[in-house]
């Protein structure tokens, strides 16, 4: 991963392998524009704005300060990345038994996963 204040660029195994680049859209916009936010979003049983907790930061906010950068590999996920009731999710976001239920499914989801994967760093 390299960045500055105008750039973010990420990569895999080496500079070649560029996988993700990330600029901003000019002058006055910064990372949070480039995201695409909505303007508003549901929360519980309210509309409520959604508002950019930069605005008042420099244009490459939030990286410009020190950070961490977290890397997973995870799987049985609540968090709605992936809804309910599309394709074939062996559980369901609301499951208090979500990681079990993933596990009982082993049979079905994993003649989806190659002989050759890996999960290296």
């Amino acid at each position: 991963m390299e960045w500055d204040e105008k750039w973010m660029r990420f990569y895999v195994d080496s500079r070649l392998d560029a996988v993700l680049e990330l600029t901003k859209l000019g002058s006055g916009h910064g990372f949070w524009e480039k995201g695409g936010f909505p303007q508003t979003a549901q929360n519980g049983s309210s509309q409520v704005v959604v508002t950019n907790p930069y605005a008042n930061s420099s244009p490459n906010a939030p990286f410009d300060q020190p950070f961490y950068l977290t890397i997973s590999l995870a799987v049985g996920g609540t968090s709605g990345w992936f809804p309910d009731y599309i394709g074939e999710k062996p559980w369901f976001d609301g499951s208090l038994t979500a990681m079990r239920d993933f596990a009982k499914a082993q049979d079905t989801w994993s003649q989806t996963w190659s002989d050759d994967r890996s999960f290296r760093m």
